[in-house]
């Protein structure tokens, strides 16, 4: 990872309040990136060496990278290198900084090909500077929002980019109007190759998402690898409605995906992240993923 000294003094600022703060960890590094950071394009490195451009509006996010080494939510990060194979189309919906996509890139090589979906300016504007300062190509950035219906839709912004969604979970909240694609859309115009391997962390919009690729599910079967926490409430669905999308459209066998970066066959226990596995991708699961307390 790229040495924090070579950033400016106030960058280093906010990546030690994030870390050691004793209150606002998210808040002040936000602050410092918004109204006291000189504007640049400032780089710091993920675990395997990809390049990051920051993006200082959310600033907050890039020091919770740093501070973990390099990555974004290791234990999704490490389930996708797991995941993938060369030549594999990947998805991540709900990209972010880029964070797992890239470092991906850089630990796996340039035979996988990548659709990043991320709707907020800043940080999409980052990822393809990012991008750019890392030499990739085969990856593709799409500032769009992916539903189940093809047209204009909302995005409602927070004071933490992460939680942007759209359907509105503070009071008050700033909205972007953007396009709304269904990946079958997208697919089937061209825009993107059919994913082998699909990453989706989209604030509660999963299902709807879900809804607008069945046609992809049921013709490319990919493995999957979606959140499912508190957000489905405000979108009115429940855990089970995305397990019988998803089965429906094919052979799926379902796991939680731990903390840990461990797997355990699931069984409704209380988790935020699931993996569908395809059927033709069941051997990328082997005994030492699975966690051990797990029935098989």
């Amino acid at each position: 990872m790229s040495d924090c000294d070579r950033l400016p003094a106030s960058l280093r600022a906010g990546f030690f309040w994030n870390r050691y703060g004793f209150k606002g960890r998210g808040y002040v590094p936000r602050l410092i990136g918004r109204r006291f950071a000189r504007e640049g394009d400032y780089v710091m490195q993920t675990k395997h060496g990809a390049k990051l451009v920051i993006d200082l509006t959310n600033l907050d996010i890039y020091a919770t990278i740093f501070n973990s080494g390099g990555e974004w939510e290791p234990h999704i990060a490490k389930a996708c290198h797991r995941l993938l194979r060369h030549t594999d189309v990947f998805f991540d919906i709900g990209a972010n900084a880029g964070c797992i996509s890239l470092d991906a890139r850089a630990a796996l090589g340039a035979d996988i090909r990548m659709c990043l979906f991320e709707p907020q300016p800043s940080l999409s504007n980052s990822i393809r500077k990012s991008i750019a300062a890392n030499g990739f190509n085969n990856v593709q950035v799409f500032e769009i929002l992916l539903g189940n219906y093809d047209g204009i839709g909302e995005l409602y912004l927070t004071s933490h980019a992460v939680h942007a969604s759209m359907i509105p979970r503070e009071k008050t909240s700033d909205k972007l109007v953007l396009p709304v694609y269904r990946v079958d859309t997208l697919i089937a115009s061209g825009r993107c190759p059919p994913p082998d391997v699909i990453k989706m962390d989209t604030e509660g919009a999963e299902l709807q998402i879900l809804e607008g690729m069945r046609r992809t599910l049921m013709e490319r079967s990919p493995t999957i690898l979606f959140e499912a926490d508190i957000n489905m409430n405000r979108f009115g669905y429940n855990v089970l409605d995305l397990l019988k999308l998803i089965g429906s459209t094919g052979n799926y066998d379902f796991y939680a995906n731990l903390p840990t970066g461990k797997l355990q066959i699931y069984e409704q226990q209380p988790t935020s992240d699931i993996l569908a596995i395809a059927s033709r991708h069941r051997h990328r699961v082997d005994k030492d993923w699975m966690d051990g307390n797990s029935g098989r």
